[in-house]
């Protein structure tokens, strides 16, 4: 195993993580501020109800933010730690299993992407057959999460599949 190439891989998916973190808070603290402003300056059930929903997207890009760093910033150290002690059979057994912890991140894109594409079907279907104010107002929040959702999604991705790719072979060359 190659120790410097591990680290280096685990400290670019960790890094990369965090700023993409970063850009969702940051994305959250703007969708709050524009949630406010359909709230209070806009009139209209339309503003009113997509408003809020800007409000709910707010809640979840800032709380899932949050919980990854948090989480990232622990899982990284341990991971860290482990390779900067003598390696042993329980730092391979750490590896392994955040290269299956990473492959089951992996995987699980293909679920968001049906998840996002059914968010953007309701959208689109709220405008074709619910042509009111609440309707349009509910599909701009579908398809505004939907939108967002596959391109912050594509870039995870491309950047966990590396991350997994690494780590299998790091672990390939310590057999």
């Amino acid at each position: 195993m190659n120790i410097a190439d591990t680290k280096s891989a685990i400290n670019t998916y960790f890094t990369s993580e965090a700023s993409e973190m970063y850009i969702l808070i940051a994305a959250a603290i703007a969708l709050v501020i524009l949630g406010v402003v359909f709230l209070t300056l806009l009139h209209g059930r339309f503003s009113q109800i997509f408003g809020v929903g800007l409000l709910v997207l707010a809640l979840i890009y800032g709380s899932t933010g949050v919980s990854l760093l948090s989480r990232d910033s622990a899982n990284r150290a341990q991971l860290i730690a482990a390779l900067d002690a003598p390696i042993t059979s329980e730092t391979e057994a750490m590896l392994t299993a955040e290269q299956t912890r990473i492959k089951a991140v992996v995987d699980n894109y293909r679920n968001l992407q049906y998840m996002f594409a059914g968010f953007a079907a309701v959208g689109l279907a709220l405008i074709l057959f619910w042509p009111t104010q609440i309707g349009m107002a509910i599909a701009a929040t579908a398809l505004t999460f939907s939108v967002s959702g596959v391109l912050v999604d594509h870039y995870s991705e491309h950047r966990a599949t590396i991350y997994y790719n690494d780590l299998t072979i790091s672990l390939g060359s310590s057999s």
